[in-house]
């Protein structure tokens, strides 16, 4: 179903969806292409996985950084080489990515 609007021609989602889904099942792909292209689907989620898991470890790293960071920051503190103030300064710099 369309919908005209101010000299704009609108189609509804549905119908529109219904248009791709018959045009998408009369595309005939060659099996080696197909083939092809399995493979490097395959082979792009693995590099998707391995990225993740990447990015995840620099994160978890970096929070354990922040946390040694307040450890040291509270023993100073607790050992009298720093003020309160200037503890709570410098404790809330120090954040969690």
């Amino acid at each position: 179903m369309f919908v005209t609007f101010k000299n704009f021609l609108y189609i509804f989602q549905e119908e529109f969806d219904k248009q791709i889904d018959e045009a998408i099942q009369k595309v005939v792909i060659d099996e080696k292409l197909s083939g092809y292209i399995n493979t490097l689907l395959e082979e792009s989620y693995k590099e998707m996985q391995i990225d993740t898991k990447e990015k995840q470890d620099y994160f978890l790293e970096e929070m354990k950084k922040a946390e040694t960071r307040k450890d040291k920051l509270l023993d100073m503190y607790m050992d009298g080489d720093l003020s309160k103030e200037v503890w709570v300064q410098k404790k809330n710099l120090v954040k969690k990515p």
